[in-house]
């Protein structure tokens, strides 16, 4: 098993950090490539966006529709984003 299959087994979810509106259309077409594909939710992992502003924060769990491969080119697409404070893989 290399580290890309290991990771793609052990990702529980995406982790998503905002600060401020982000670009809600540029995020969504970051992620729609790394879809997981066929309708299999049981692979992939969520997406958590944890959401804030001057007047607090929320974490927004995505529905099933929107389970990620877990892609280190997915996690590095998100971090270019100018509202992405960090994004990384949740493992356990």
């Amino acid at each position: 098993m290399d580290l890309a299959e290991a990771r793609a087994r052990a990702a529980a979810r995406l982790r998503i950090e905002i600060d401020g509106a982000p670009d809600a259309a540029r995020l969504r077409e970051t992620l729609a490539p790394f879809k997981v594909s066929n309708g299999s939710l049981a692979s992939g992992c969520r997406v958590l966006v944890n959401y804030r502003n001057g007047a607090g924060s929320a974490d927004l769990l995505l529905s099933e529709d929107w389970r990620v491969r877990p892609e280190e080119a997915l996690v590095e697409e998100l971090r270019l984003q100018p509202k992405v404070r960090s994004a990384e893989f949740v493992y356990g």
